[in-house]
């Protein structure tokens, strides 16, 4: 008799599971479970559910029954304890474990992936204390029950200062398996001095009883809004697709799917973000999250160029392993004051599961991506990151303990509102005007709509990448940049050698306002004499001084204009033998070619010749005859001329 209801426990709990009553289901598994614990398959399904649920503690413990029980057949199960204990706060314990799994991970079979994943959960455990013992100067507070119910919140969106867009199942009873499940759908909070209230329905086209719906964001223009609708296909699979919809006179069109290039029946797509082409003005990227073939492992950040000329999307690409890992990449946010997306990751070295990260440029070009550091993130998972144009407050999803309690305190999802103890604003001011000599105006071209450009650098390749591209209006610029970065301002002009300055905002503590003055030359039509190259008696070999010359005169010249081509030319005095002089010249100019080649300037960009002294600009002789020191100084020069 008690073998038949130890049956019925575990075919009670399988129908359960096959109706969606997962909470109901596990408590009736654990007892099947406890009472037969030589059925590690059933043991390695609960475990599984409780990580579902997100009960990390009983998840840690199954799966270490179920390592010990069978560790032959179950390596993995080592790792995914590892990963609960990570969640659940014990990061020492996690360390150990993940270490012991990587020993004996090992062989033909062992999954790849997983070794990558177990690397990066390692790196996380070394560095999570340290992350949380340097925490970053924000506030974290949970969002009132007007927003936050029993199940999960997701997808805050700031459509101003004062409107709060979210996803959310509002109600605050836990509902059973043969009730008629509700779809999540869009709501909006509302600002009163400091206090949020939610719980309005978000007027529009937009929600659909049909579907979860959720992940709206707006193009930077307003006109256009994108968002996500879920349903369960005829596999029982989740399938997310991206929806779009337009403004016109005011009103919002009826959404449309976006077409197949985007959206597919298999894979989801979701996610949607969309961000600046800083080189193309008539282009927008819209970047999505898909699990489509052909990525790095799991969910992914893809994207798509959009015309909005023409209403059309260019076949999406995946953004690379900049940014994507074998894990799963999550909830994009395109920051477009500051060109930076933020995205979590379970794949990247963190805290918990998923992390928040953040990383600066377009398309393929990005920053290697930084995690934001505790309090945003936890021991558990943090999603969602998203901020308004005011920078020192913002919104974020995590499940980190302290939010709503549910039956289990990690199970779901809460909107957290955090805000900057003090924001460090920096900016670059800039005025941009020809370059004259004692006021001399004469032939000096017009500077006709005039371009700043700024550049970040990513620290790890040391790659230049382009953030934002704008024209000058009225000879006037300003830019706004983020702490600890090293940046490029780069302006350009018709006619005119472009110029660039470096700023670091790594060790700024305080907001400043940085004010530069761009003075302009003009493409020269002559050769420029390089005037502190000197040389020792007979020898072409660079000293510091020259060197350090070159870095602040022909380099930089070459390195701002990197379009156009030089000739560097060698110039002797007089004395000697003609022969020699110019064979002298010409290891001189490729001393200064090959310098500016081993700073990175491309060598089919420089021609290096020696004239020796067929070229002098002034006499090695006097009219009598004599020697004239000063002339045959002027002519032992080095200059460069820019190539038409």
């Amino acid at each position: 008799m008690a073998q038949d209801n130890t049956g019925k426990l575990k075919r009670k709990a399988e129908m359960m599971l096959k109706k969606g009553d997962i909470y109901g289901a596990i408590p009736i598994m654990e007892r099947y479970c406890i009472k037969k614990p030589k059925d590690i398959k059933a043991a390695y399904e609960l475990a599984h559910n409780y990580k579902l649920i997100r009960d990390y503690s009983k998840a840690a413990d199954w799966y270490l029954k179920v390592y010990e029980a069978d560790n032959a057949n179950h390596r993995e199960a080592l790792y995914y304890h590892a990963k609960m204990l990570k969640m659940s706060g014990a990061n020492q314990s996690a360390l150990k474990s993940f270490l012991e799994f990587k020993a004996i991970y090992k062989g033909f079979d062992a999954d790849r992936s997983l070794k990558k994943l177990t690397d990066a959960e390692i790196i996380g455990c070394q560095m999570a204390d340290s992350l949380i013992q340097n925490s970053i100067g924000i506030m974290v507070h949970l969002m009132d029950t007007s927003i936050n119910k029993i199940y999960s919140e997701f997808s805050p969106y700031l459509i101003n200062d004062s409107t709060l867009l979210y996803a959310s199942l509002p109600i605050n009873k836990l509902m059973d398996a043969k009730d008629k499940q509700p779809a999540k759908r869009f709501y909006t909070a509302s600002k009163y001095e400091y206090h949020w209230t939610g719980g309005q329905s978000f007027e529009g086209p937009f929600n659909d009883d049909k579907y979860t719906t959720g992940n709206g964001c707006y193009s930077p223009d307003g006109n256009r809004f994108y968002f996500t609708r879920c349903q369960y296909n005829f596999d029982s699979q989740l399938i997310c697709s991206i929806f779009k919809s337009t403004k016109k006179e005011g009103v919002w069109s009826d959404p449309e799917k976006l077409g197949s290039g985007i959206n597919s029946a298999t894979y989801t797509n979701t996610h949607p973000a969309v961000g600046k082409d800083p080189k193309t003005p008539n282009r927008e990227i819209l970047y999505f999250i898909s699990n489509r073939p052909d990525g790095e492992g799991g969910y992914d950040i893809w994207f798509s160029s959009y015309d909005k000329r023409y209403d059309e999307y260019d076949e999406p690409r995946n953004i690379g392993r900049k940014l994507n890992t074998v894990g799963d990449e999550y909830s994009l946010f395109a920051d477009n004051v500051n060109s930076r997306l933020y995205f979590a990751s379970d794949g990247w070295p963190g805290i918990g599961g998923f992390d928040l990260f953040k990383t600066s440029g377009y398309k393929k070009k990005w920053t290697e991506p930084v995690n934001l550091g505790y309090p945003f993130n936890s021991n558990a998972d943090d999603l969602y990151f998203t901020r308004g144009k005011e920078t020192k407050d913002g919104f974020l999803v995590s499940n980190r303990k302290g939010g709503l309690e549910f039956s289990y305190y990690n199970c779901c999802d809460d909107i957290y509102e955090f805000r900057w103890k003090e924001y460090i604003n920096v900016f670059v001011r800039g005025s941009v005007n020809p370059k004259t000599e004692d006021g001399d105006t004469t032939e000096i071209p017009e500077l006709i709509d005039p371009i700043v450009s700024l550049y970040v650098f990513d620290e790890v390749s040391g790659e230049q990448i382009l953030l934002r591209s704008d024209t000058i209006i009225d000879g006037n610029f300003e830019l706004e940049l983020e702490p600890g970065e090293v940046y490029q301002v780069m302006v350009e002009a018709e006619n005119f050698l472009n110029r660039s300055f470096h700023v670091s905002t790594i060790d700024y503590y305080l907001s400043d306002t940085l004010n530069f003055d761009f003075r302009m030359e003009v493409v020269p039509d002559k050769p420029i004499v390089l005037k502190d190259i000197h040389f020792g008696f007979d020898d072409h070999k660079l000293n510091q001084s020259v060197m350090n010359y070159l870095d602040s005169t022909l380099y930089q010249t070459l390195y701002d204009n990197p379009d156009i081509k030089v000739e560097i030319a060698a110039h002797t005095d007089g004395k000697g033998d003609d022969a020699y002089n110019k064979k002298l010249s010409q290891r001189r100019a490729s001393s200064v070619m090959d310098y500016l080649v081993q700073k990175g300037i491309k060598q089919a960009k420089l021609i290096a010749k020696g004239y020796g002294e067929a070229r002098p600009i002034a006499p090695n002789k006097n009219e009598d005859g004599t020697d004239n020191p000063e002339g045959r100084a002027l002519n032992r020069r080095v200059e460069f001329e820019i190539l038409k």
